[in-house]
Parts: structure tokens; sequence; C-alpha cells
């Protein structure tokens, strides 16, 4: 099936005006979330994770004294474009580095809400990681939940791209394909540097690969890039140097596109977008990686354990005809990435257009599967849909 300005702009109109897509839905939310009342029955509050958590050192306090003014049985704090906030973060931080003893930042605040009688919902667009289920299952709290809709990126994702590359009228795209002139082994884009990115530039540096792909690398590290959501590591670069490397003009105030939407994104060059994810703790998937779905462009994906099978939760399916992805499943971080580099490294010096042949068929699986999410996305909670189908 091609996908052509006609063909998007209709899936654009179709889900625009069907009630029961993701983006009708997450649009009510947020609605409500923005408005002073930030409910219609009184019962259940929507506001998003900023109202709550602007000030870092009341993130107990802004939630109670909502929940005591409101006088509310259920508070949805909204962030699906994030797979944490800043609360959970210290919730979490608090209990794994007490190896379970404790998790005073987050007993608190379940303990107050019970005397409140009042549920504090977090809404996440991770797919429940491990990280979470074993906090919940061992600490079970009574009030605060977690609802996770992994699967709503697609829509962000969509509307970012279709919108910036074919909805533009300024913009020459027709569609949203990759063109498929493969000059280099991958891509590799790094805007915040976060500490597992760097990891993989110095693993790509000793195994050679460097010369062998676009990589970007926009901003110097610092100490805070060393931290996700629980691990904590400071890692000195044994072969790569970190430099500022210019791939787009992403940073320059004279770049000739908006937001995202370079010309290396259908124009890569390369066969396999090396995509960065967000954690090394929680296998999160982002628009950076739905993004290879819609342009039909070949994807390894580094960050956690099982980064690259995450997809499979979702109906979509990996390169295993081409790829050993017996690496996604070691837990050691480095191990992972020199593992997935040597892997990668296998393709060096290939006849890329033959490689791309070989795994187009599981990247048309993927995109029509991608669309099929897009205009019906059944891994929205079920207590979201719920308050949504019985909404006044």
């Amino acid at each position: 099936m091609e996908y052509n300005k006609d063909k998007l702009d209709k899936i654009s109109i179709d889900i625009s005006e069907n009630e029961n897509s993701a983006r009708s839905i997450f649009g009510y939310f947020m609605h409500l979330a923005q408005t002073k009342e930030k409910t219609t029955d009184n019962v259940n509050f929507f506001g998003q994770v900023n109202y709550f958590e602007s000030d870092s050192s009341m993130l107990h306090s802004k939630y109670i004294e909502f929940a005591k003014n409101k006088n509310c049985k259920n508070i949805f704090s909204i962030l699906p474009t994030e797979c944490k906030s800043v609360f959970t973060d210290s919730m979490l931080l608090d209990y794994y580095k007490r190896d379970g003893n404790e998790y005073l930042e987050g007993r608190n605040l379940d303990s107050t809400l019970n005397e409140l009688d009042c549920n504090l919902y977090f809404v996440f667009g991770s797919h429940e990681p491990e990280l979470y289920t074993n906090f919940f299952k061992n600490t079970k709290p009574t009030r605060i939940k977690i609802l996770f809709w992994p699967t709503y990126l697609i829509t962000h994702t969509f509307y970012l791209y279709y919108s910036g590359l074919v909805g533009n009228p300024k913009s020459k795209y027709k569609n949203l394909d990759l063109v498929n002139k493969f000059e280099k082994l991958y891509i590799n884009y790094n805007n915040r540097p976060r500490i597992h990115r760097k990891i993989m530039m110095d693993v790509l540096c000793k195994e050679n690969l460097l010369n062998d792909g676009f990589n970007s690398w926009n901003e110097y590290s610092n100490n805070h890039n060393g931290t996700d959501i629980i691990t904590s590591t400071n890692y000195k670069t044994e072969c790569w140097e970190e430099k500022i490397m210019n791939l787009d003009d992403y940073k320059s105030k004279n770049k000739n596109y908006s937001e995202e939407h370079s010309h290396t994104l259908l124009y890569p060059n390369a066969l396999f977008s090396l995509v960065g994810e967000t954690s090394m703790d929680i296998p999160y998937v982002t628009e950076k990686t739905y993004r290879c779905f819609f342009f039909k462009q070949p994807f390894i994906a580094y960050g956690a354990k099982r980064q690259n099978k995450e997809i499979l939760k979702y109906g979509f399916k990996i390169f295993d005809n081409i790829i050993d992805y017996s690496f996604d499943d070691e837990p050691d971080n480095l191990k992972r990435f020199e593992l997935l580099v040597n892997e990668l490294k296998k393709f060096k010096n290939k006849d890329y257009n033959q490689i791309y042949n070989q795994i187009e068929p599981i990247l048309e699986h993927n995109r029509n599967r991608v669309y099929e999410l897009l205009l019906n996305d059944e891994f929205i909670p079920n207590e979201l849909l719920e308050l949504y189908e019985n909404r006044n």
C-alpha cells in the first residue's frame, strides 16, 4: 500500500474526525487537564504532570493540596510522552537505593492519599517495565498507581512528521518514504548526550565503525548525563574523544528547517538508523523508533535490555532474518552494546540495497501495523477508555 500525500491527508482527516481515535481521547483529557476545574464529574480530576510537579521541593504537597481542595476520588497525572516523572523518579530511586527496604518518597504520599480516600494515577508511555512491576509487587502501595499507554507516541510521531514533511504546503515531500540511497552503514543522531549514547560512541570508535556511519553529537555531556532513573554511572571514553559533531545543523539558529524536520530523515544516505533510545533502565519506545516504521527505515535500537524486542508486544516485527538479537537480552549495558555493534559490523561493506530488499517485507509489515495502531489504538488504558466512553 502506498502512503502518498492524498492518502496521508485522508488518514489525518479520519483520525481527527474519529471520536475514538487516540488523538481524540488524548485531546479530551488534555483539555480537561488544562481547564481550571479539571473535571466534569467532581470525582475524577486530570492534570499534566508539570502542573503538580513544577516545584521539585513540593512533590508531595501539591498532590495532597489538590486532593484536599477538590475532595476528589481520583487524580490522573498525565504524561504519556514520557516513561516517568520527577516524583516517580525519586520514589523508585529511594526504593532501589535502599535495596527494597524502604521507599519513603512514595510511602508518605500513599499514606496521606489513603487517609483522604483518593487514588493517584500516573499515565505514562511505557509498557509496564520490570522496574515498576517489581516496585509495586514488593511495596504494594494502595493509592499510587500507574497506567501505561505505550503506543500514544505513535499518534504524536505521525502528526510531528505529517505536519512538517507532508502536510506543510511549503514542503517538497509527498510521502514519508525513505530514499534508498545508501552510502554508509548507519546514521546515529545524538541530541541529548545521555550516558548510554556516550558509551555507544566509544564502542563504535573501538570497533572502527565511526567512519562507516553518520554521527551527530550536539552537546557536551556533564555529570547529570551520567544518571538514569536508578542507574548512576560515570563513563570515561577510552577511544572516542567527545566533541561536537554537526550532522544537520540541528542546533543552528540558521538551519533551513523547523523542529525535527531535517533533510537527513528521509535522505539519510545510510541503511540503518542506530536509535539511541531514552533510558537504560526502561525499554521505552519513542518517536526515535516509531518514525522508522513510518519511513520504512531499518533500525537497531539500544537503551535498556530488550529494547528491540519491546516492539513485539505491539504486533511489530524485528529483522531476525538477518540480525541475531541475542544481544538484546544481555543484562550488562556495556557488553550489550558491544554485542550489538558486533552484529552491526557484520553488514560493513556489504551490498546495502540487497540487505534492504531482504528485509523490505518486514518494513512493509511494520509500516502497515503502525497505521493500524494510529487509526485504532488497542493499547489505550481501560481506565481512560471507560471514563471517555461515559463522558458527559
